[in-house]
Order: C-alpha cells, then structure tokens, then sequence
C-alpha cells in the first residue's frame, strides 16, 4: 500500500486567537537576521485581535477559534487577513528604508540576498520576505495545532 499526496496532507487545523497573534509576532522575530521586535509590535498585536475576532467563532469568554480545512486555505486566509496589515507590510522595509520614507511599492534598487554562507547583513539593511514570512506563520500554526487537543472545547 502506498501513500497519496492526499493521505500526508494536514486537514482540519484548528487555530486559536492567542496562538494567532503570538505566532505573527514570534514569525516576525525569526524571519530576521537580526532577532528584535517587530516595528509597532503593540498596534500589530491590536489588529490581529480585531481580525480573529471578527473572523472567528466565540466559545467561551475570551477563547475564539476558527477551524481551516486544509492548509491552502489556512495560507489563503493569512495573505487575505494578516498580510494585509499595513504594519506586517511595512516589515518588507529594511530599518534604513523606513526611516527613509520608501514605501513597499516603490521600486527599490538595492536589494541584498544573503544565504547562511555569505557575511553578514548590517542590522540596518535587514527585512522580511513577506512570501517566507506567511510559510513560516502557516507552518507554525499547523506546528502548534498538532501539539494541543482541542476536542475538550467541542
């Protein structure tokens, strides 16, 4: 018997407000070089907020969960909702570019790619790649529904 793309594919993740907006600030940290805190981490964690809780379903006081059926749609919903935050763009920018008024869809010249292997990049030049930076979030959210049993809220 063998196993179909199918058969491996994550189905049903169940994901948590809390764990939403700890797991966007902690990808925001980890997808640098240099590990800080993202620019206006509060105002960031605010609009996560008001997104879940909008989007998904109340189960008790404050605990909030949407459940996606498979991880395309859990990816679909990250880039429609949470890399639509003018804050999470804005971490495409470098800190030099930010302070310098250059906006995310402005053509901008100097890019610098860097591999595990080249020097370093001056603090001042690092950025997120928004298209590894949802990856990571999905993946990290999918990480995290496997370790918790949720079948005690249902």
């Amino acid at each position: 018997m063998s196993l179909s793309k199918q058969d491996l594919e994550v189905t049903n993740i169940l994901v948590d407000g809390s764990r939403l907006v700890g797991a966007v600030i902690y990808t925001a940290i980890v997808c640098k070089s240099y590990p800080t805190l993202p620019r206006h981490v509060a105002l960031i964690v605010d609009k996560v907020t008001e997104i879940y809780k909008k989007e998904f379903d109340k189960i008790a006081g404050d605990f909030y969960y949407k459940e996606f059926k498979t991880m395309v749609e859990l990816e679909s919903w990250v880039e429609e909702h949470i890399l639509t935050i003018p804050e999470i763009i804005d971490l495409n920018l470098s800190q030099k570019e930010y302070d310098n008024g250059v906006k995310v869809d402005e053509d901008r010249k100097q890019y610098t790619f860097v591999s595990r292997h080249s020097k370093p990049v001056i603090e001042e030049d690092d950025f997120i790649d928004l298209d590894a930076y949802c990856r990571n979030l999905v993946q990290f959210l999918i990480r995290e529904n496997v370790r918790i049993d949720y079948s005690t809220f249902r």
